[in-house]
Order: C-alpha cells, then sequence, then structure tokens
C-alpha cells in the first residue's frame, strides 16, 4: 500500500509539472535514445562508461536505466521522467528494508517508508527527469542492508553488497564523498566479523576495487570534473576560512529554515518549490526522538544509520553554493529512518506512562494522530505544487519551458521556410532539437534575429522582450505560452523596415 501511495503520488501529472524540461533530462534521455538505437551516446562512443555532455560527464546508472522506459514509450518526457519515479518507489521498499533489518523491527522499516513515501524532498525530485541523484539513495540502501544481512548469516550476500557499493559510485557525485567514510565506518564497527568472513570480505574489496577504477582514473585525469569545479576549493579562501565556511555550511543542513521552512532558497527552482520545507514539521519531533534512540543503548547498526545521518551534507557543504537538497539527497533516507524510528518510540512510549495506563492506550490511535498530521502536510504541499509551482518554476531558473512546443510547431511547418531558428537562450540549447526531432531538423538552427536573411524564408523563434520591432516588421504565426499563459517564445517572421536597411 505504501508503494502503490509513493507511485501515485510521484507520477500524476508529470507530463506536465515540473513545468517544462531542462536540458539534464533531455540529455539523459537522448543518450538512452542513441545506445537504445545503436549502442553509442551522442558523441558515437560505444557503451560509455562516462557519457561526456555539456563540458562534463554523466554517470551512467540513471542513463543506462532509461532504455527499457524509452524503448517501451519512445523518446518522451514521459519515459525520461517515469525512471525517476521507478527509483523513488524503488527507495521507499529499500529504506523499508534496510529500517526494518537493521532496528530488526518491521514496524519501523514501515513507518520509515511511509514517511519517505510523503516526504516532499524526496517527492520532488521523483517527479524529475534529474535522475543521477534519484538513483543514489537506493542503490546506496540495498547495499547497507544486503551487508548487514552479510553480517548476520549468509556471507555470500557481502560480495553481493560489495557490488551495490560499487554501482553506488555511479549513480551521483555525492557518493564519491560519502562512500570513503561509510566504508571505513563500516570497517571500524564490523572489522571482527570482517576478518573471520575475510575470503568473502577479500572477494567484496577487490570487486568494489576494481568497480572504482573507472571513476579513480578519471578524477586523476586533466579532463576536469563538475565535482571539482563546484567545490567549495574554488572560492580561494585560505585553510582556515575554507574550514570556517565547511563548518558552517554543513550546520546549514540541520537547520529549521533548511528542512521545514524554505528548503534550498538558492533561487534554483528546479531543485524546490518556494516557501516550503523539505520535509513536514510533525517530523521534527519523531525524528528528534529517533536520533535519540538511535544514540542510546547503541548498537552496531544503529551506528550505521547514525553515520547516514551525519554523511548526508557532506557534498553540500563541500561546495561552493549551501545548503542544497539536490548534493544532500541521502538526507531523505536518514530522516525518514529517524522519523519512522522516532515513531515507533512515541507510539511505545505513549502506552506505557503511567498516568495514561487507565486509558488502555493502544500505538494505534497515537499512530494515527500522527500519519494523519504528515497527510495533513502532504496535502497542502501538493496543492500548492500542482497550483503554484508550474506558474513559479517555469522560466530561466526553473525548468526552462518552451523549446519542446517550438520544435513541435518547425516540424509542422517545415515545408513553408527555408531556414527555422530558435533562440538559444536555455541551457544547452542543441540537446533539445535532438531530443525532440531525434531524426534531424534539416532546417533548423540556433540562433536570433542576427541570422536574418531577406534572401531566405525564415521563422525565428524568440524571447518576447528580444524581437527587435524597431529593425524588423513582425509577423506573429504562433506563440508559446508558459502554463499561466505568460508568453514564452514568439515565433515570427521578420521583414527589415526599409529606414533600418
Amino acid at each position: 500500500m505504501v508503494l502503490v501511495f509513493g507511485a501515485a503520488v510521484r507520477s500524476v501529472g508529470i507530463g506536465e509539472n515540473p513545468p517544462g524540461f531542462f536540458a539534464d533530462e533531455a540529455s539523459a534521455g537522448y543518450n538512452a535514445y542513441t545506445i537504445l538505437r545503436d549502442g553509442v551516446d551522442e558523441h558515437g562512443e560505444g557503451w560509455p562508461v562516462l557519457f561526456e555532455a555539456f563540458g562534463e560527464y554523466k554517470l551512467p546508472v540513471y542513463i543506462y536505466s532509461l532504455v527499457p522506459f524509452i524503448a517501451a514509450l519512445g523518446l518522451t518526457e514521459i519515459a525520461v521522467r517515469l525512471a525517476s519515479v521507478a527509483y523513488g518507489v524503488l527507495a521507499i521498499g529499500a529504506v523499508y528494508l534496510l529500517a526494518s533489518t537493521a532496528l530488526k523491527s518491521r514496524t519501523v522499516g514501515l513507518s520509515a517508508a511511509f514517511f519517505l513515501a510523503v516526504m516532499p524532498w524526496h517527492i520532488h525530485y521523483s517527479r524529475t527527469g534529474l535522475g543521477e541523484l534519484v538513483t543514489f539513495v537506493p542503490l546506496l540502501a540495498i547495499a547497507l542492508y544486503l551487508f548487514i544481512r552479510g553480517m548476520r548469516g549468509n556471507s555470500g550476500f557481502l560480495l553481493v553488497s560489495a557490488i551495490a557499493f560499487g554501482l553506488t559510485a555511479y549513480t551521483y557525485r555525492a557518493a564519491w564523498v560519502v562512500l570513503p567514510p561509510l566504508l571505513a565506518i563500516i570497517a571500524a564497527l564490523y572489522w571482527r566479523e570482517l576478518w573471520a568472513r575475510r575470503r568473502q570480505a577479500g572477494a567484496g574489496v577487490a570487486a568494489f576495487a576494481l568497480m572504482s577504477i573507472p571513476v579513480m582514473l578519471h578524477l586523476l585525469s586533466d579532463s576536469g570534473d563538475r565535482y571539482v569545479d563546484v567545490g567549495i576549493s574554488n572560492l580561494g579562501l585560505g585553510a582556515w576560512d575554507t574550514a570556517k565556511r565547511f563548518s558552517e555550511q554543513y550546520r546549514s543542513y540541520f537547520t529549521l529554515s533548511f528542512l521545514f521552512l524554505e528548503g534550498d532558497n538558492q533561487g534554483w527552482l528546479r531543485h524546490y518549490l518556494p516557501g516550503t520545507g523539505l520535509l513536514h514539521l510533525v517530523q521534527l519531533p519523531v525524528a528528534a526522538l529517533g536520533l535519540l534512540g538511535l544514540v542510546l543503548r547503541p548498537t552496531r547498526e544503529k551506528g550505521l544509520l547514525l553515520a547516514l545521518v551525519g554523511l548526508y551534507p557532506i557534498a553540500g557543504a563541500l561546495s561552493a553554493d549551501s545548503p542544497t537538497s539536490s548534493r544532500a539527497i541521502l538526507g531523505t533516507a536518514a530522516m525518514a529512518i529517524l522519523s519512522g524510528y522516532g515513531t515507533v518510540l512515541l507510539t511505545q512510549g505513549v502506552v506505557q506512562v503511567r498516568i495514561l495506563r487507565p486509558l488502555r492506550l493502544t500505538p494505534a490511535p497515537v499512530a494515527g494522530i500522527i500519519v494523519a498530521l504528515a497527510l495533513a502536510g502532504l496535502g497542502a504541499y501538493l496543492y500548492e505544487y500542482h497550483n503554484r509551482y508550474p506558474e513559479v518554476a517555469a522560466r530561466y531558473w526553473g525548468w526552462q519551458y518552451g523549446p519542446r512546443d517550438v520544435i513541435k510547431y518547425f516540424e509542422s511547418v517545415e515545408s513553408e521556410y527555408d531556414q527555422l531558428v530558435m533562440e538559444g537562450d536555455v541551457n544547452e540549447p542543441y540537446i533539445f532539437l535532438r531530443f525532440y526531432a531525434p531524426e534531424g531538423c534539416a532546417k533548423c538552427a540556433l540562433g536570433d534575429d542576427s541570422l536574418y536573411d531577406d534572401s531566405r524564408r525564415q521563422l525565428f523563434a524568440l524571447r518576447p522582450g528580444h524581437v527587435d520591432r524597431a529593425r524588423f516588421e513582425v509577423t506573429v504565426k504562433h506563440i508559446v505560452e508558459y502554463p499561466r499563459g505568460s508568453r514564452s517564445f514568439l515565433l515570427v517572421e521578420l521583414e527589415q523596415r526599409r529606414a533600418a536597411r
């Protein structure tokens, strides 16, 4: 039931909301399409481990995961985003397995899964084609679950766990920061058992090391990487100021403002719904209680879960801009587990309070109140998301709405013109021509009215404020509107005014 509910809130209306389709989404989809069609990426590289795009490299797990969706649904926005929905649902199941196994309680696992299913932070990204970060959480949770199973019985799980950890390194760059300290903590907590199972552990270490080689070679190469480009080290600060900046940014991921009130608040509207937090307010007390429960009566499994809580902000804190919910996406799993565990502790504790014993309370009504409050928060969030978000997030700092409709209109009138020009004031505009016209659009070009040629029949797709009416006579042939009615692109024919000749 939780999985079905989580799938529903993540999938309803994904073709229209988020409002638009960002370049990173189009890039992942188009590269998966070329892999499906020809076994190469957009540059002709066969079955790459890392996908070169936009002057950087995109990681492969999400792109290869898109192939069956595109095979079934075609090269469409819905196909790209449905893959994220699938990983979002997988994360709910993985958090259930991890929490119930680590804390030896299916009730805790179910409670944690519920909180992840209704969490605005996780819902937001699971509806987008920003799939690198969405793949990170379920694969890491599965790797930890398999490791715990391996420590408790079947040593064969250790090798599978190592492979899952290795795959996690190819999901999202935040994994490159989180995995080394997390694996060190695992080794410190379980060194006796690992030594006792040294043959199986050695095979796991070898598998992980072998899988890590392409990432290591990439980082050691001179090709550059976004991981370095957005890092705090690029701010030009001294060692002390860098450490101070890191400390301040790390703390920002635990603030009320970030978690419960405003979210990112960085201006990148692809990443958050303004005016809403990443978690529901009811999670504040239960997550705090869950954290207390992990600290008290410690076990090694609780230590692993505490490691997730402590490590989730690191990738974001090491970047130049913080707080950013995308780079701290592991926090969705950490906060879901804290909230789930805290809810169970609270319901059990209320029943045992002496002055309440005459009421003969059971955990059910207490849990019901918490669930009802979370669902009320979810309802309020979804109302804002489906009614306000399309209006505020369609423009440049959001999802850059418009290229799809422009290119589809170009295709419908292609025979009438010699050249079709789309203004390139969106991120990496070339990828939209490839995504929406994968078989090619011979007459399409990127540019502006500087490409005007009075000897050719031309149609220009320009932003409304970029139409030079002082220089040109303008004939509007079509208008592309944002979801709430304002103009995104004007598709116009131009004729140079005589005075401007």
